[in-house]
């Protein structure tokens, strides 16, 4: 008991540094090829590079230590089963030497033979669960970091706290009173300090400022995915922590830059008519939404129009179709608060003003919050705040705010635009022209989506053109015809275990003694019987 419980502590302490570390080289391989291009450009790989070997050569050291701690286990699980039968043996022998030459009734054959049974009986069954402790005890490691998980309890409970409570009739509007907010990884660093304001029902309402200012965090407060430190979020008068999670994310829908994209399959259309009248309503909703946000503008020249496959991440659409493809997602729930955090912050100029010109018209009789970078898209919003270091400097229309020449004004002149308003109150050189989505074309690398084989053969007939290759003779046709001879796969193979060959030989040896011991067991009791019966002749 002592051995399994010493063994069994060691193997799973090592066991935990693998996961960990395996789970470090695994993140660094993902994030790396996932974003190969960014590796390459920053020649970054030899840096990674050493990353992931490190922690890989960790993850052996820890994983040769955890086998060692293994078959230490083992073995002495063997050397006692193994010692006990020597010592049935040796006692029983001694036990039937002394009855025989004492002539009377102590120990017999047939007692002793039991004895010997019971006790290889025990110690085959310790040599069977040996190899086993091991997976016990990964799977006891595994067991306790996901205990960590299931009782670590979230201070927002998306999935049942006040599960029943909503608002009847959302009208949205959103009020900010007092907040202040600190991340749990900064405490020290205040990202929102006493900040107050109102977003009007039916009004658009932006909020701008440097990066850091806390503009993202006020978009993610909204929808409560964190709770702010001190102050209150209001929604038509009922604070938010009043509402339960689920009503309140139903009320609203949250743009960010980073989107998905259509989701694979086959034809909408078809697909849906096997599946009855709710997918069809679905599938119309889908529909709408496109049109708002103005994906079927592009939707409709492809080939399996929304079952197309777009690539891992939509890799195989440009931003602007997958940003308003993100927008319509959003828009098929009718959300009465739509939040845009820098919605249009990743796309050239053609694309935003496409874009934009979407968003103009989802945003009609919705409450809508825009968080932007990039000023020429909220010139005509209802209400600007401007943010600085957590706190609110400014507020005010567009017009408003440059006459102040402040804060805006100044983020104004870092973008280079031209604020000079001419008397009739248009600008010579506007931020946003009025636009409809007939005005702006789409953009040729919009029009069409190239798939990864069509791309590769474009690629290959280029580099055939710059660098022709010769055909092969009919002697290299036949040298890559020919079957590898075994020989040579083996003295391949000879070069991986090589280094190795003396482990390999003992793990043989080892493996041959540990197999055979049923067959020296039954050696042993046929030898120790025939003296016994010539004893007792």
């Amino acid at each position: 008991m002592l051995m399994s419980l010493v063994g069994s502590y060691f193997v799973q302490k090592y066991t935990g540094r693998i996961t960990e570390n395996v789970a470090s080289s695994t993140s660094v391989a993902l994030e790396a090829l996932s974003n190969i291009m960014v590796v390459h450009a920053l020649t970054a790989n030899t840096r990674l590079e050493s990353k992931f070997s490190n922690s890989l050569g960790r993850a052996k050291i820890a994983g040769i230590k955890k086998a060692i701690a293994a078959a230490i286990q083992a073995g002495l699980l063997f050397f006692i089963a193994y010692s006990a039968n020597a010592l049935a043996y040796w006692l029983g022998s001694k036990k039937i030497a002394d009855s025989v030459a004492s002539g009377g009734t102590g120990a017999t054959v047939g007692s002793t033979y039991t004895v010997i049974v019971i006790l290889v009986d025990a110690s085959l069954i310790l040599s069977t669960m040996a190899p086993f402790f091991q997976f016990f005890d990964s799977a006891s490691v595994a067991f306790q970091q996901l205990e960590k998980d299931i009782d670590r309890k979230p201070k927002i409970n998306g999935a049942n706290e006040n599960i029943n409570q909503g608002i009847p009739n959302v009208v949205g509007h959103i009020q900010l009173q007092n907040v202040s907010f600190t991340y749990g990884s900064r405490p020290d660093k205040p990202v929102l300090q006493n900040v107050s304001f109102n977003c009007p029902e039916g009004k658009q309402t932006a909020i701008v400022g440097l990066s850091g200012s806390g503009k993202s965090t006020v978009a993610s407060l909204m929808m409560r995915f964190y709770d702010p430190d001190d102050g209150c979020i209001m929604i038509d008068g009922h604070d938010i922590k009043d509402i339960g999670v689920q009503f309140l994310r139903s009320y609203g829908a949250k743009l960010s830059e980073v989107a998905a994209a259509i989701r694979e399959g086959q034809d909408l259309d078809r697909a849906a008519e096997s599946h009855g009248p709710e997918v069809l309503e679905i599938v119309q909703l889908v529909k709408n939404a496109a049109t708002i946000a103005d994906v079927s503008t592009f939707v409709s020249r492809l080939k399996y129009g929304f079952g197309t496959l777009v690539g891992s991440s939509g890799s195989l659409v440009s931003g602007g179709q997958k940003q308003r493809i993100s927008l319509a997602r959003a828009l098929i729930k009718d959300p009465k608060i739509l939040i845009l955090d820098e919605a249009t912050a990743s796309l050239d100029s053609a694309s935003e003003q496409r874009v934009q010109a979407a968003l103009e018209k989802a945003a009609v009789g919705r409450t809508l919050v825009t968080i932007a970078h990039r000023l020429s898209t909220i010139r005509n919003a209802d209400n600007i705040i401007v943010m600085r270091n957590g706190q609110i400097v400014e507020q005010g229309t567009h017009t408003e705010l440059l006459a102040q020449e402040g804060s805006y004004a100044d983020l104004i002149r870092l973008q280079n635009l031209n604020v000079h308003v001419e008397e009739d109150g248009q600008s010579s050189n506007s931020l946003v022209t009025d636009v409809t989505l007939e005005d702006i074309p789409e953009k040729l690398s919009n029009e069409y989506t190239f798939t990864a084989d069509e791309q590769l053969n474009k690629d290959y007939a280029i580099a055939e053109k710059t660098h022709p290759v010769e055909p092969a003779t009919d002697e290299e046709d036949a040298g890559l015809g020919a079957e590898r001879p075994f020989s040579a796969t083996c003295s391949v193979l000879w070069g991986f275990f090589r280094p190795y060959i003396l482990v390999l030989f003992l793990a043989f040896v080892a493996a041959i003694i540990v197999g055979g011991d049923l067959l020296c067991l039954c050696c042993s009791f046929r030898t120790y019987y025939r003296r016994i019966e010539s004893m007792q002749g």
